[in-house]
């Protein structure tokens, strides 16, 4: 077998594997992200949805019950939108983080929702809910 022919094979059973891998539900489309950015998924949302569901759980200060003086009502009023406006957030994150764990599942994981790119493994790791390339986030942070 010549070297061009051995080339070729190599490249074409490389090119299989490839493709067997992209069509694994481990695997996006255009890129590998590792298992544990799965788990790591899961565990946030796991620890979103307790978080959540612990706040439901706390007994509510009473419309009334603020205190005996103005001091008092005004640290009881911060409290308590500094609790809604955390539980606001969480809120949007666990959204954000179930959005990435359906686009593991449908195998889309690492594109940019916007332009169909794929999203740098770096931002991936330290943002695994994160939808758009850093490109068409700048362009989105700039329209706002």
């Amino acid at each position: 077998m010549t070297v061009a022919a051995r080339s070729s094979s190599s490249r074409t059973s490389l090119r299989s594997w490839i493709d067997g891998l992209l069509r694994d539900k481990q695997f996006g489309l255009k890129g590998f992200f590792p298992k544990s950015t799965s788990a790591a998924l899961q565990a946030r949302h796991h620890e979103l949805r307790q978080g959540l569901a612990q706040t439901h759980k706390e007994p509510r200060t009473a419309q009334h019950d603020y205190g005996k003086d103005e001091g008092d009502r005004a640290n009881t009023s911060l409290e308590r939108e500094l609790d809604l406006g955390q539980k606001s957030r969480d809120r949007a994150l666990l959204t954000s983080v179930d959005a990435a764990l359906k686009r593991i599942s449908e195998g889309t994981f690492g594109q940019c929702l916007n332009c169909g790119q794929e999203i740098n493994t770096k931002r991936l790791e330290a943002i695994p809910w994160v939808r758009y390339c850093i490109t068409c986030q700048e362009l989105i942070d700039g329209a706002a």
